[in-house]
């Protein structure tokens, strides 16, 4: 009886609460609790309404960004031979999460009938690229049982950031299609008329967020930013975009989100 105590604490491993992890356990509860008020905005309705399918694949791609923070947390928190158990996981819920993104774009403010079939060939080659991910992060764990220890290669980042590069232009061209007057698009980004286009030009500003993050990350890789500087531009940066993001959906879907979940968010940020 008197070694069950420390047997139990030897097999649970330390955390080391560094000022990255710390950051991304922040990144982590915000996202998570976006994901799940999401999720609760997509339940079906007691009036029988179908679920809104933007509100579903918005939710999804929250809770991959969660699962990603939270596998981010543990890498920085475990101890360096463990978090590399985590790290392969990682690009396959980033992956996943930008294929949600890519499906919200297409669906919001509304799915337009000349972007539908557009939409699923988008969705089909999306696909491939979290299909990748995880066949490489099989072999990644298959030589990590050998002892190596292998990194995706630097080629993959810029296929992630060509995804986020072309949710940003579809954003920007449903921004042209939800405006329904017949001027140029740049005049439709600068004074979008009526709220759908108004919040679609929104989510494109937004839209930069995860590009500029890819940046962040290829810069990195290519050492040209520290590790330290690359993690205070993406822990910031998520944080702001993702926040705006959030809110302004929430202050565009017909359901009412009370002021205290706005000041919740906001002060997890903060």
């Amino acid at each position: 009886r008197h070694n069950v105590i420390p047997m139990v604490v030897s097999i649970v491993p330390t955390l080391y609460f560094t000022p990255s992890a710390l950051s991304d356990l922040t990144l982590a509860i915000f996202t998570g609790l976006m994901a799940g008020y999401l999720w609760y905005l997509a339940r079906p309705a007691w009036t029988h309404r179908p679920r809104p399918l933007r509100t579903i694949l918005l939710a999804g791609a929250f809770s991959g960004l969660a699962a990603y923070a939270l596998l981010a947390f543990l890498e920085d928190a475990l101890y360096p031979d463990l978090g590399f158990y985590v790290l392969p996981l990682q690009s396959v819920v980033i992956a996943w999460a930008a294929v949600c993104l890519i499906q919200f774009a297409y669906h919001f403010p509304r799915l337009f009938p000349e972007r539908r079939r557009e939409s699923y060939v988008a969705l089909w080659l999306s696909t491939l690229l979290p299909l990748w991910e995880i066949v490489y992060a099989l072999y990644r764990y298959g030589r990590l049982a050998d002892g190596f220890v292998k990194f995706r290669p630097a080629l993959a980042d810029y296929f992630v950031a060509a995804v986020f590069g072309w949710l940003f232009v579809v954003l920007i061209r449903q921004v042209g299609r939800a405006d329904e007057r017949s001027l140029p698009l740049w005049r439709k980004l600068w004074r979008p008329q009526g709220d759908p286009a108004r919040a679609t030009r929104a989510f494109t500003l937004i839209g930069l967020t995860p590009v500029w993050s890819m940046a962040v990350v290829i810069l990195r890789n290519q050492y040209i930013l520290s590790n330290s500087l690359a993690a205070l531009l993406l822990s910031l940066g998520l944080l702001l975009g993702l926040l705006a993001f959030g809110l302004v959906y929430l202050n565009f879907i017909p359901e009412t989100t009370s002021l205290m979940v706005k000041l919740v968010a906001i002060s997890l940020v903060i």
